[in-house]
């Protein structure tokens, strides 16, 4: 199984989902273990699915940037898989609806990745508050890749 976690920017909240997923974090992780997580504030552009790491079963957990695409994104690699009969299933988890005011605003003020990184504890707050729902997020995919399973 080829787990997705997505939003639009693929750089902070999704990486976060996907380091939880592997146990990379817990729920009280700090800002500079936050920092260094792989791939977060990554610069990739939209589109670009990113190999986070393998979970204790198995299934492959990537991270996805997609602006506001994921329809258009999702039908193409099902279509591609489909296409190629490549036989592997996905699941796609949206962490977007997880997103709060303070990681909209930082979004908003570090619009261009390429640039130095500012207001950073509006990254981190944002996170902090996400944490617990990304926790059930994370609870829930796990529920369904077993499910899917039996």
């Amino acid at each position: 199984m080829k787990v997705i976690y997505h939003d639009k920017t693929g750089r902070h909240l999704s990486v976060v989902a996907a380091a939880l997923h592997l146990r990379l974090i817990d729920k009280n992780i700090s800002r500079w273990d936050l920092e260094q997580l792989p791939y977060f504030l990554n610069t990739q552009p939209p589109g670009t699915l990113i190999y986070i790491g393998l979970d204790f079963r198995g299934n492959e957990i990537y991270v996805l940037g997609r602006k506001n695409s994921f329809q258009v994104i999702r039908n193409a690699y099902l279509g591609l898989n489909r296409v190629f009969q490549l036989n592997n299933s996905f699941l796609f988890a949206n962490v977007q609806p997880l997103s709060n005011l303070s990681l909209g605003i930082f979004d908003f003020l570090n619009s261009n990745p390429e640039k130095e990184i500012k207001y950073p504890e509006l990254l981190h707050r944002g996170i902090q508050k996400a944490i617990p729902k990304l926790v059930l997020l994370v609870k829930e995919v796990q529920r369904r890749i077993n499910e899917g399973r039996k």
